[in-house]
């Protein structure tokens, strides 16, 4: 869970509410691209109240193809594991359909668990690292990786690019990659990727 945090910008609650259903099959995706998925559960904007779901505006998250497969892994194993404890505790009930289950119980993971788990690791990257500042993580490690990646398209006439386009280029990097896929409704909240 908190790799799905890192590798897809999630919020605690949205990781904690991804449904097995959602993951697309990795090997229905094109060759180079990333894998991309439909989220709409413990979205922050567009939730109608008393919505037992959670259900807010749907947005596309953009991963790679190797995460893809890891969670397809922990679908097809771990997580059938804990649905087995799951019926031993709940004969007859239907299956939880969110994705992370406990290994132990086979009930979903709640938010709070994991962010307790989050701050119980023993080697965090340094003192305050939060769930939180993972997204933002996400959100940086992905602009560099757009702005290498398209980088290395001119990388000839690097010297010659001046300052100002790099600038213009990330900035439209963060308005097409990064703000949707955070669901960040201000602007001003991700231009802090450009400081």
């Amino acid at each position: 869970m908190c790799r799905n945090i890192l590798e897809t910008g999630t919020r605690l609650e949205e990781t904690a509410l991804v449904r097995a259903a959602q993951l697309p099959d990795p090997d229905t995706v094109e060759p180079g691209k990333p894998a991309r998925m439909t989220t709409r559960f413990g979205i922050k904007g567009g939730r109608v109240v008393g919505d037992a779901k959670r259900r807010g505006k749907p947005r596309t998250l953009r991963f790679t193809v190797t995460f893809l497969r890891e969670l397809t892994n922990y679908k097809d194993l771990r997580r059938k594991e804990a649905l087995a404890a799951f019926r031993l505790r709940h004969p007859g009930e239907p299956s939880p359909p969110e994705l992370f289950l406990s290994e132990r119980t086979g009930e979903p993971i709640t938010p709070a668990a994991l962010y307790k788990s989050w701050h119980e690791y023993a080697s965090l990257p340094f003192k305050g690292f939060s769930p939180h500042i993972g997204r933002h993580t996400f959100a940086c490690l992905t602009v560099m990786r757009l702005i290498k990646d398209e980088m290395a398209l001119i990388e000839r006439s690097i010297h010659l690019v001046p300052e100002a386009i790099i600038f213009q280029h990330a900035t439209s990097l963060i308005d097409i990659y990064i703000r949707p896929v955070l669901g960040h409704v201000s602007q001003r909240t991700t231009e802090r990727y450009l400081d």
